[in-house]
């Protein structure tokens, strides 16, 4: 799914990455073929008839020879040139009647819609202005092709290879349901973007070592400023960004109950009107489209394919879900009591009224549950064990633990200079990994003779900011680009210039997590 907003996944350069780019473009309009084309020439779905498609790479020879030019897939107008063809060739299959080059030339045009609208998540087709038009002519082509296929009995629901089940509904349903599919997506984008820049958060708390009392001197020295006593001009020792990080951290370790208050409410208070504005319109949205396509509710309609098929079913099974959990969470339940109470957070009264063991949980202020959480779990332990984990020698380890569960292995090209990142268009904190099947070769050197190079993986470690102060980063997730490649963002805390990274065991396995998806 496309971002909310663009990530800035391109490197800071500007003026000169207008240059770059405007001679990469210019390049590409006066040659015969598109960077585009050459890196999904081999993208096409094979045909189930006999088609000359090119199959799926095998070699070093496929759309994952090398590792993804970005600046060469810069420019909106040079993927509209790639679509144009393609559309161009789409139609000459069409008045040919020819099925299996229509099967090739839908998959490779929709092929081509699908990377441009990834890269524009990537906020990386520009320029920025023209990008949703660019975006719509690309769809409209690839959609008026499956029409005219569709009408001349030439594209065939159910056996026509490389046309999208979504995209069959969406050509044969009525004019108002597409129109419906077009709010739902333009209204839980609206509704991303408002969640998205609430976990962001804005602002920041001017806080001493009294006021975070019970934080590790390694959760605390990202707020830090680097002279220490001669940044004459903060107001306070520590400049707490008032996020989704720093929320995990106090609300759950600083054993100073106003100010986990203090950052509780200044961090909702970025939930404001818009989230709930956008929630309805995205609500009201989605109960109309699924009346339109026959079911009560929405939420009938999206569990209709899975194994649960109904509300009904899966609330049964979220009921026992939570039956079941209970004799596990009723003593962990029952210590959270005793320490609030201790604390003075709940009155005995309050804890002797509760009907049933737990019951009274709701009376712990949500300012202070997840800091009773963390104490009867023992979570400062697992923060400990960050000393261990240094972004720089952790990273490769942690890439061959991922390699060896999933028998490849993971090896670092195009290292994040400035001039080899200039050229490519690449941030200097994506780190670009060549991934191959299997083992690598004695002792760690290389590739292993004779592995199949599968795709290239683009990680996005840390969290940055626009010139204009927006998120440039995307939460946490998985983006397919094409074939071969796929980026990942992990939206995580970047160190403070001077001091190095140490990734806690969350973030640890957050990174494995989504190279999995990768």
């Amino acid at each position: 799914a496309e971002a909310a907003f663009p990530v800035g996944a391109m490197i800071r350069a500007p003026g000169l990455n207008t240059v770059l780019n405007a001679a990469r473009t210019a390049r590409q309009l006066l040659s015969r073929q598109t960077a585009f084309q050459e890196i999904l020439g081999g993208c096409a779905v094979p045909s189930s008839r006999g088609s000359q498609a090119k199959p799926p790479p095998a070699s070093d020879t496929g759309p994952a020879a090398s590792a993804l030019p970005l600046r060469d897939v810069s420019s909106g107008a040079v993927w509209l040139l790639a679509c144009a063809r393609a559309r161009r060739d789409l139609g000459r299959a069409l008045s040919g009647k020819d099925s299996a080059a229509i099967e090739q030339q839908l998959a490779y045009l929709g092929e081509l819609v699908k990377f441009g609208q990834a890269l524009s998540a990537l906020g990386a087709v520009r320029p920025g202005f023209l990008r949703i038009a660019y975006k719509k002519l690309a769809l409209r082509w690839y959609v008026e092709g499956v029409r005219e296929g569709l009408d001349k009995g030439l594209v065939v629901p159910g056996s026509t290879v490389g046309v999208p089940a979504q995209a069959l509904l969406h050509v044969r349903m009525q004019a108002s349901s597409s129109e419906l599919m077009k709010q739902e997506d333009e209204h839980r984008q609206k509704f991303d973007l408002a969640v998205q820049k609430g976990l962001a958060g804005s602002g920041y708390l001017n806080l001493n070592d009294e006021d975070l009392v019970g934080l590790t001197d390694d959760m605390k020295s990202i707020w830090a400023s680097q002279l220490g006593s001669a940044a004459v001009w903060r107001k306070a020792k520590y400049k707490v960004p008032v996020g989704r990080d720093a929320m995990i951290k106090v609300t759950s370790f600083c054993q100073n109950p106003a100010t986990r208050g203090r950052l509780f409410e200044a961090y909702f208070n970025g939930f404001g009107a818009d989230v709930d504005s956008a929630a309805l319109d995205l609500l009201r949205t989605r109960s109309d489209l699924a009346k339109r396509f026959g079911f009560k509710t929405w939420a009938e309609y999206e569990l209709r394919p899975l194994s649960v098929g109904n509300p009904h079913t899966a609330h049964q099974l979220m009921d026992q879900c939570w039956r079941d959990a209970q004799s596990t969470l009723v003593p962990y339940i029952q210590r959270m009591e005793m320490l609030a109470e201790a604390a003075g957070t709940i009155s005995r009264a309050s804890r002797s009224s509760a009907k049933a063991p737990g019951a009274f949980v709701s009376r712990i202020g949500h300012a202070d549950e997840a800091f009773f959480r963390a104490m009867i779990t023992r979570e400062v332990d697992t923060w400990r064990l960050a000393e261990f984990f240094p972004a720089g020698p952790c990273l490769p380890r942690l890439l061959d633990v991922v390699g060896r569960a999933y028998n490849v292995h993971f090896q670092e090209v195009q290292h994040p200079d400035l001039l080899p990142r200039l050229l490519s268009g690449w941030h200097k904190s994506v780190r670009i990994y060549e991934v191959r099947d299997g083992a690598p070769a004695a002792g760690g050197s290389g590739p292993r003779a004779g592995s199949q190079k599968l795709g290239y993986v683009y990680l996005d470690l840390y969290q940055r900011s626009s010139l204009l102060g927006r998120p440039a980063v995307a939460l946490a997730g998985a983006l397919m680009l094409c074939r071969g490649h796929a980026y990942l963002s992990m939206h995580l805390p970047e160190p403070s210039m001077g001091t190095n990274k140490l990734f806690n065991p969350e973030e640890v396995i957050a990174i494995a997590h989504e190279l999995g998806h990768a």
